[in-house]
This record gives C-alpha cells, structure tokens and sequence, in this order.
C-alpha cells in the first residue's frame, strides 16, 4: 500500500477481505447424503488450472464466504489509517448492486466510483472465479518486438527430439530453448522437488549479471506446433 501511495499519489482504496467459512460437518447415514458429498483431490494436477481437467479442483462449492468492504484513507502513511466499513449487495441476474455506510454517510460520487469498481465485469469475473485455465492467458512479451539473437558458432537446434539435451546435465526431459541464444537447458524446480534442472533459469541470469544481456524468452521443446507453442519470458 506504502509504495502505490509513494508512487501514484493516492490516499483512498477500496478494502475487501473474503474470508472462507467452511460449514460444520455433518454426519452422513444414508446413500443419498454420500452422493452429495464433494469429491476430494486424488490425482496430481499436470498444469496450471483450475476446475479443468488435468488441473486444480475448485472448493468454490464447499465453503460459504464472509464478504467485508471497506473504504481506506491513508492519513499520512500507510501505517495511519482511516475506515469506513460499507454493505454491497447485488443480484447476479440482472446485478442490481446497492451500497450502504450505516451511520457512516459518503458523498454521493465516492458511493458512484466504488459501484462502478464493484460492479465492472472484470471484478466481478476475478471475484466469483471457479474454473482458470493459465493455457488460454495470451499475454504479449514487450521482449518479443525487438528480439536480440546472437549465434556466434553458428549453432543449430536438431530437428530430432531424441538429440536435444540439457546442455548443463544431459537430461532429456522438461528442456526449453532459449530464444536469444539457443541454449537448451532444464526447466525450473518445483517445491516438492520435481521438474528439471533450473539451468535454462540459470543461463538466463549468468548473461544477465556478467554482460547484461536479456535473454528472457524461452520455449519448452516439444510443444512447438503451427498453432502455437508454450514460451516463457524470464
């Protein structure tokens, strides 16, 4: 909050805190209870999704949520803060929305902006979220339009899969190219210690504190099709 303030000058934010409220578990007798019970995660998920197959299971369903809206004036410093909690109530049909502030009353055009922060497709999509597919995020590199390549030994990527290696350990699985430099390396390690070698991570930031060269823009080898493939930037 401290640097948004620093850097745009804005003492004012709408606060809201979602908090999760399971409900107490009931004891199940019979069939037809057991038919409702939400299924549990078994498999381990193979990207990064969620409520698709292959990736996250949504808990949306499971638990209630306590929605709590504030609007915050930053005094003098993010430290000294002023709130004044409101309702907001809408209808997901036709979302008619309504804003209350109790005893706290607002001027009419601070209740207007909060309404239409609240109300925009985009928050309210980002709020009520259940299925999430990091697949379909398009999202242009500012590295893409003026790509540097350099090749000084004139290296060539094999055409056959079965010669790509990762050039610091010699694996063969979970390999991206970089591509500025044509390195092959492994892909980053996951917390529970799966995933590659982190060299392609590595090389990125060997060329980045010895020249200052960036070289953000990898590709994971083998999922180059005509329609698209997948390309990281660092």
């Amino acid at each position: 909050l401290q640097e948004d303030m620093n850097k745009t000058g804005n003492r004012v934010y709408v606060h809201i805190k979602y908090n999760q409220k399971f409900p107490v578990e009931e004891k199940c007798e019979t069939k037809s209870c057991e038919m409702d019970i939400e299924p549990v995660q078994t498999t381990k998920p193979t990207k990064l999704a969620i409520g698709v197959d292959g990736g996250f299971m949504s808990d949306i369903s499971n638990y209630e949520v306590e929605k709590e809206y504030k609007i915050v004036v930053a005094m003098t410093d993010a430290n000294d803060l002023f709130s004044i909690a409101f309702e907001y109530k809408s209808k997901s049909k036709d979302f008619e929305s309504t804003i209350s502030c109790g005893a706290n009353e607002l001027p009419e055009y601070i209740l207007t902006i909060i309404k239409a922060i609240l109300d925009s497709v985009g928050m309210r999509n980002s709020l009520q979220v259940s299925i999430w597919n990091a697949d379909n995020e398009k999202i242009v590199s500012k590295y893409a339009a003026n790509l540097k390549q350099v090749n000084p030994t004139n290296k060539r990527i094999p055409q056959d899969p079965k010669q790509w290696r990762d050039e610091e350990t010699g694996s063969t699985e979970n390999l991206w190219l970089n591509l500025s430099t044509g390195y092959i390396g492994g892909g980053r390690k996951q917390y529970d210690g799966t995933g590659g070698s982190g060299s392609a991570l590595n090389h990125f930031k060997y060329h980045l504190s010895t020249t200052g060269d960036m070289y953000p823009l990898v590709v994971k080898l083998g999922t180059i099709t005509p329609h698209g493939a997948d390309v990281w930037s660092y």
